[in-house]
């Protein structure tokens, strides 16, 4: 249904039933300031929810005259307190009051019962919270003062709010329910006007009211605050005591609300509602109001699917009322505007999905053969390196294999010691405090050791240190060992061990020595100059370079390759930089536009904040690369190795990706549009909040992929494979997805929309717990032991489907088609099909415990063995 209102306009739709004829109240409401400003309906919401806690603020019923209701507190005068007031409320000659009295308990004396004089108090709640009652009082479980023996009354408290003529004089009195506001569902006040509940009810009418219902229960306010007919909408109203000071009044707003409606069968006649003021709320705690006008009108289904749309016009009584054809040609005018044209999803032939399917089959043949050759071809490299590096220590006489025996090994790279904040400033103050902490701890335990171990005061040590001179390194540690008391049986050890040490790196060749200088001063300044170097984490890049990007040419990318030099803030354009290596090379927010990279090895590298543009990556390596908030546009990685990529943040648009391998590439928070997947493999790829935009996807293996949250919109999927694949709260919008493979699939909130098309989809085993499928079709779709419970599946095509021993308890199948289905031993507990077709399906051996068809269209359905408790589809089948 469309519906078109104003933002300050609150709307609200309500589902009857009358004499068997189904029928739609529509609300219109308008929460006002004293000066009539009319609050934004999220506002209204927002500041009336708290102020309902006992009973509903409004329940859509049409009623047959005026009513008033009062919400709130009494309010001593301002700066007082008082033990007791009375309220009065009054609405054009309408007029009701309370009693207000503080907090009382009951009192046993010599000669009887009495109370305790009230509390003193500033503000006072009159719901009811505070009126006679109790949660074992049916009339009014929410109040306080009722206790079913009368003899236990000591020190029971008292109901603050009763009406005057009825006051509580006695812990046995039972008085009617006190109340400005509505009174409850189940109150003696309501119940007298409730129509008879017999067998005829049960079979005939249940879940509506009773035909002979009287209309006064729909009041909900007591009697003396209804009048025959309705409001005008511009009556004075006043409160006293439930404002400090002491007396609010005010009238009410003026409004004249115009409620156009559409039907499904004749769209383009636009007809008028009358509307009613039935219901005004006066806030004086706020001195705030809220008018509810109401219009009901006859449909022929009860969920008023045949109305097409309805829109809200606000006039005020001082103004002349516009004719209709004005308010229609608003409406239209708007309808026009936001009419949208969707677009075409294109969709794959079966023989070309299989084509598909078979050359990705190949592929991954091809795939493996090409990576078994890359490790035979860096094996044999780093052989080959070995040798050479044997040969060279050889020179100098140096053994590698006993070089390589007693070498320590490499420990496992550890994770940061503390739990880092999100933020750059959070990080940085999280690791000077780890830091600092352990410098302490080892300062403490060096201060320990030096102390049990040589007898001495590390402070004094670095006392003296700080007298000092800094010497050189061979100097600092002479000194340090000289700090070791006479006589200590490892001093004079260790002063030779050092001194034979120095000397053989003094007999080393000159040449090997200036090498490892000049290879150690060019790593100190290659990493003071390019952070985040080969290897280290992006972090937080802050502001780019100043200056222009360095436009380079391939001559000049080859020897920064060579040299290791960073090619970041540069831009290539139109290189031809195919079979170049660019291993662990740094381009951070590096331009790259229309350059081949074709056969490129670009493992590793880092484009963090690159922009890529019209590049052909045909075939290139990419394992491990780094993409981080790069964009990315009209690019090609046709068969391209991309293992393990981070695509994380990337804005992906018009690239074609077919046959490229993405198994265990990261697509978090990613969004791609318009691109080409066809073949590709993304086989435990990551990719929370990613977003899919018109891409083609056929044939596709995300099988084992992370898409929590995901967003496909308009994409053709046919054939892809999403088998025991993590859907969490995914979301698939007018996707064609025939064929696809969901089974074993953990799909929880799962939404299908806009005619997404799941024919001959597999969904064996797999989880849609809680998942919303609406106008979708699944034709032939196979559900056998997946689990639907609680999944609501609206007006979806289930023709043909298989859902052998299904788990669908208290899913809703609301206007679906369920024709000529295999459904045997199928769970559909508590479940709903209110306006569904069910024909001619196979039931036998299901649940059909409390099954819910009534407004179903039912025939030709095998019930054999199925149980049927609590469930009317028998009745619903002889009807039928």
């Amino acid at each position: 249904m469309h519906i078109y209102k104003p933002d300050d306009t609150m709307l609200m739709l309500g589902y009857a039933s009358l004499a068997g004829k189904p029928m739609l109240t529509v609300t219109v409401g308008f929460a006002c300031e004293s000066d009539h400003a009319r609050l934004k309906e999220q506002d209204a919401w927002k500041w009336l929810a708290p102020q309902f806690l006992d009973e509903p603020f409004d329940l859509g019923e049409k009623k047959v005259r005026g009513g008033f209701g009062v919400a709130g507190s009494a309010c001593a005068p301002e700066c007082q307190t008082v033990t007791g007031l009375t309220v009065r409320a009054s609405v054009d000659k309408l007029e009701s009051h309370l009693l207000v009295q503080g907090d009382r308990y009951w009192i046993r004396g010599l000669v009887g019962w009495s109370t305790s004089e009230p509390e003193p108090f500033e503000r006072m709640p009159i719901g009811l919270g505070h009126a006679y009652g109790g949660p074992e009082w049916p009339y009014n479980p929410h109040g306080r003062g009722y206790f079913p023996d009368p003899d236990a009354g000591e020190n029971q408290f008292l109901p603050n709010i009763e009406w005057p003529a009825s006051p509580v004089l006695k812990p046995g009195d039972q008085p009617r329910t006190a109340a400005l506001g509505a009174h409850p569902m189940a109150s003696e006040h309501r119940l007298q006007w409730l129509g008879t509940l017999d067998d005829v009810w049960m079979e005939k009418r249940l879940p509506w009211l009773p035909d002979d219902t009287n209309a006064r229960w729909f009041d909900r306010f007591d009697a003396a605050q209804c009048q025959d007919g309705y409001w005008r909408g511009d009556e004075a109203w006043r409160v006293e005591n439930m404002h400090p000071q002491g007396e609010v009044r005010g009238k009410l707003p003026g409004l004249r609300p115009r409620l156009l409606m559409r039907t499904v069968a004749d769209p383009g006649r636009y007809v008028e509602l009358g509307m009613d003021l039935d219901t005004v709320w006066l806030f004086p705690n706020d001195e705030r109001t809220v008018v509810l006008y109401r219009a009901q009108v006859e449909v022929s289904r009860e969920d008023a699917k045949d109305i097409q749309g309805l829109a809200v016009f606000v006039e005020t009584l001082s103004d002349e009322p516009r004719p209709l054809e004005y308010w229609s040609k608003q409406w239209q005018e708007y309808v026009d505007q936001e009419q949208l044209v969707p677009s075409v999803v294109p969709v794959m032939e079966p023989a070309q999905l299989d084509e598909v399917q078979a050359l990705r089959k190949q592929y991954e043949v091809d795939a493996q053969a090409l990576s078994d050759s890359i490790r035979q071809e860096i094996d044999k490299v780093e052989k080959e390196g070995e040798q050479e590096a044997g040969k060279a220590l050889s020179a100098l006489g140096l053994d590698l294999e006993k070089l390589k025996r007693e070498a320590p090994a490499v420990p496992d790279e550890p994770g940061l010691p503390f739990n880092p904040p999100q933020d750059a400033a959070g990080f940085a103050a999280a690791l000077r405090l780890h830091i600092d902490q352990t410098f302490s701890m080892a300062e403490e335990q060096a201060r320990k050791e030096i102390k049990e171990k040589f007898g001495m005061s590390l402070d004094d040590l670095m006392a003296k240190a700080r007298t000092q001179a800094e010497p050189d390194a061979e100097t600092q540690i002479l000194q340090l060992l000289s700090y070791l008391p006479e006589g200590h049986p490892d001093k004079q050890p260790a002063i030779d061990a050092f001194l034979a040490f120095n000397k053989e790196m003094e007999a080393m060749p000159d040449s090997l020595q200036a090498k490892f200088d000049q290879a150690k001063a060019e790593s100190y300044a290659q990493a003071a100059a390019v952070p985040g170097m080969y290897g280290s984490p992006q972090g937080d890049l802050g502001e780019p370079p100043a200056g222009p990007r360095e436009r380079l040419t391939r001559e000049q990318v080859c020897m920064r390759l060579s040299g290791k030099e960073s090619l970041g803030w540069t831009e290539l354009d139109g290189l031809d930089l195919s079979g170049l290596d660019f291993s662990g090379a740094d381009m951070t927010r590096a331009v790259l536009r229309e350059c081949t990279f074709r056969n490129a090895v670009l493992s590793g590298a880092r484009l963090f904040e690159a922009q890529i543009e019209k590049c052909d990556l045909d075939e290139a390596i990419l394992v491990e690369a780094v993409c981080e908030s790069s964009q990315i546009k009209a690019c090609t990685f046709r068969h391209a190795h991309m293992e393990r990529i981070d695509f994380n943040r990337v804005r992906m648009t018009e690239c074609t990706l077919d046959y490229a391998n993405l198994e265990a590439s990261n697509w978090a928070d990613a969004q791609v549009n318009e691109c080409d997947f066809p073949g590709a493999v993304l086989k435990q790829a990551r990719g929370k909040r990613c977003q899919f935009n018109n891409c083609r996807m056929m044939g596709m293996d995300a099988s084992a992929a992370n898409l929590e949250s995901a967003v496909f919109h308009q994409c053709a999927m046919e054939g892809a494979l999403f088998s025991k694949a993590d859907m969490t709260g995914t979301t698939l919008q007018a996707c064609q997805a025939s064929r696809a493979q969901f089974d074993g699939a953990n799909m929880p909130g799962l939404r299908t929309l806009l005619d997404t098309q799941l024919s001959d989809a597999n969904m064996q085993g797999a989880n849609l717990e809680d998942a919303s499928l609406q106008d979708s079709c699944l034709l032939r779709a196979n559900l056998r032991e997946a689990c639907l419970d609680r999944a609501f599946i609206k007006a979806c095509d289930l023709t043909g489907t298989d859902a052998w021993r299904m788990q669908a308890r208290a899913a809703d199948f609301t206007d679906s088609r369920i024709v000529q289905a295999s459904w045997r031993g199928a769970n559909l507990m508590h479940a709903s099909a209110r306006q569904a077709t069910l024909l001619d399906t196979d039931l036998t051996g299901s649940n059909l415990h409390a099954f819910q068809t009534r407004t179903a269209t039912v025939q030709g359905l095998k019930l054999e063995q199925s149980l049927m408790t609590r469930c009317r589809l028998l009745q619903e089948y002889d009807h039928g």
